[in-house]
Formats: structure tokens, sequence, C-alpha cells
């Protein structure tokens, strides 16, 4: 008969051995060879050598950054370590990196440049803030206004300004109003600066189908199209040649999408997907002529300027300071000039405005921008104006 005291000291020596040996083999590669083991191959994993320490002032202060990278780079299974890791804490809802939230369904928020605050609606826009923002909106306008230009300003909502729901508790909105809604209400109240609101169109085409990705940052096509309709909606008013949106005349399909930049954030990239929405037409006729065409349906390209052009466009010029939520938008407005430039960011450049000689210059911004204060000056240094080229002119209105 089998001693059970035998029986149990045997299980807790395997167990103990088995505990040793998970700890102590991914430490144990450090001694591996750097270059051309068969440990390296086996890990899939680059190597480096181990940083030499010389008793030199330079050499003992880079030290500990050199020996991190060492360690990183040559900690057996650290990859693998981290994604399981990462894919544990966001079964228990929890997140492994400091700029994603993971909220409920799988719904992914991003926690970084000020957004828990504004996820929370935390700290409001003061009177102040909403008065710089309504003087720097109305320079930009009066001095485009000056030179024939129309200006249109465009705030895409942040994802969970369209899906509070799916957030944890802990970041639920304190208040009702957002400083999106703060500013929007404001314009309204005190300018005559043309600005798009976008949430309301979004929050109703969200009853019908999802609007935004849930392990990215940015709306789907569906969502870049609602957005596109609105935009429309507005030039339409000065430009009535320009067709408007509908859904109908689009082909309106589904993707699956592996990963995303939230899912990407947590190391889980090539773990997750979900199903979109896609939005094409069959009438294509806009194409870049300069900037990558990668840069169209990867939000995470910053080229700096991005030109599009198609013949006969119902808008003949444009200009669009844009962010990465202009990405989706970008082959659907194409359409809708005949030469467009996409400018990487906030900055009014005066210089490129008057070499594009615009109808109208659009400015498109994601809504955490607000956490931060108006670009300053509202108007770069402006460079001499160039003659008029009536050839190019051709069609203003």
């Amino acid at each position: 008969m089998r001693d059970p005291d035998q029986a149990r000291a045997r299980a807790e020596f395997i167990a103990i051995i088995g505990f040793m040996l998970a700890i102590g083999l991914p430490g144990a590669t450090l001694l591996a060879p750097a270059h051309g083991s068969r440990m390296q191959h086996a890990l899939g994993e680059a190597r480096v050598a181990f940083p030499i320490l010389r008793l030199s002032y330079r050499s003992l202060v880079t030290f500990p950054s050199s020996f991190r990278g060492y360690f990183q780079s040559n900690f057996g299974g650290r990859k693998a370590l981290i994604r399981y890791h990462a894919k544990l804490k966001a079964a228990l809802g929890l997140s492994s990196s400091p700029r994603v939230i993971v909220g409920w369904q799988g719904w992914l928020y991003y926690a970084d440049e000020g957004e828990t605050d504004c996820c929370r609606n935390a700290v409001p826009l003061t009177e102040g803030q909403l008065e710089s923002w309504r003087t720097t909106l109305e320079a930009r306008r009066e001095w485009l206004v000056a030179r024939g230009i129309r200006f249109l300003f465009v705030v895409a909502p942040d994802k969970h300004t369209i899906y509070p729901e799916f957030l944890p508790p802990n970041m639920r909105p304190v208040r009702k109003a957002s400083r999106l809604d703060q500013l929007m209400s404001y314009l309204r109240e005190h300018s005559t600066v043309e600005a798009v609101d976008l949430g309301p169109a979004l929050r109703e085409a969200k009853k019908g189908g999802v609007v935004y990705c849930r392990l990215d940052t940015h709306w789907n096509g569906l969502g870049a199209f609602i957005a596109h309709q609105e935009i429309v909606r507005t030039l339409r008013q000065w430009f009535p040649a320009v067709p408007a949106s509908r859904l109908e005349t689009y082909r309106l399909s589904t993707e699956t999408r592996r990963g995303g930049d939230l899912a990407r954030m947590l190391g889980l990239g090539a773990d997750l997907q979900e199903v979109c929405p896609v939005v094409k037409t069959e009438r294509h006729q806009a194409r870049i002529v300069t900037g990558s065409g990668d840069a169209i349906g990867d939000p995470s390209a910053l080229i700096e300027v991005i030109v599009s052009e198609k013949r006969n466009g119902p808008i003949p010029r444009a200009v669009i300071l844009r962010d990465s939520f202009c990405t989706d938008l970008l082959p659907l407005l194409s359409e809708d000039f005949g030469r467009v430039v996409y400018l990487w960011g906030a900055e009014f450049n005066p210089e490129t405005i008057l070499r594009e000689r615009p109808n109208v210059v659009i400015w498109e911004m994601v809504e955490r921008s607000l956490m931060e204060a108006p670009p300053t000056p509202p108007i770069g240094a402006t460079a001499p104006e160039p003659a008029r080229d009536p050839a190019r002119e051709r069609g203003w209105r």
C-alpha cells in the first residue's frame, strides 16, 4: 500500500522543480551566446551582446540603460510572456497598458493624451478657454474670407462620446456635457463660424449599425460615411454642384479586421479581431498623386502631405487640415474635389494655402484635442501672395 505522505512529498517535489524551471529557464537564456545560437532561432527574438562596462563617466552613466536593453532583448520568451499576460488581464477585464481602457463586451478605449478626463467629462472648459477657441476659429475664418475662401470646422467625436455605455463604471461621465458639447453650444451662441457637429448623426446611425471599431480608437467605414454625409450637407450650402451623400449609392459590406491600434497597444494585435462595416463606391475616380496610397485604411500612417486629384471635381480645390480620423474619410472626401491637399496637423500655413488657392479650407480634428489649448498663433507667418492666375481659378465660386 502506497504511503500517502510519500506520495504527497513526491507531488510537492515535482511541483517545486516545475516552478523553479518555469521561473529559471527564461533567465537562463541570458547565458546563451548573443549571435548565431540555437536559442536565438528557437525563441525567434533578437539578441544583443552584454554591454561593456568601462571605468569612465560616460560608460557608468549609460550602463544601466544599456543593461536594460540587453536584459529585455535576451530574456527568453519575453514576447510570449507579455502576450499571455496581456491576454489573461484582458480576460479579467483589466488592461496591460496604461494607454488602454478595457471596457465591457470587448470594447477598448484610448487612455492617453488626457482621455481619461475626457471620458469622464471631469474637466470642463472655462469661459476663457471657450473664448480662446472662438477667437482662434474666427481669426482663421476671417483671414480666409478676405481671400474669397470658405472655412469649415469639423470635430471627430472620440469613441467614448458615441459609445459611453461600454466604459467601465470608474470611467463613466460625471457631467452630462463634454468639452465638445460646450464648444459647439458656445459657437452657436457667440459665433458665425461654420462648425459641423457630428455627434447627433453618429448617435442616430449607431441604432442601425456599429459606427466605431471595438479594438481601435477610430470610427469604422460606416462611421466615416456618416461623417462625410454631414460634411457634404454643409458644403452643399456653398457649392450646390456637390452631390448629396446617400448610402444607397455605395456598396455596404463587411470585413474581418485583425487587431487595431488599441489591441496593438495591449500586445494583442495578432490575437483579437472584429467584423467591421465597409462602405465602397463603384465609381471611384479620385487618385492619390502625392503621398502613399497606403495612407488610405491605415490611420497610423503619419504622412505629412497627401494630394488627391479628380477630373471635373464638383469643388475645384480644397485644403484639409487633418489627423488620423480623416483616414477613412479621405477616399470619400476626395470625390468631392478636383484637387485636395491633406495636411497632417492643425497648423495653419498661409504659404501653402496661398499657393493652392482653395475654394474651401476644412479643419478636421479629434475631440481629445480640446483637452489642449488651441494652436498659437492662430495663423502662421504670411508669405507674399502670388500673382493671380485666372486659369487656376476657373470654376471658383
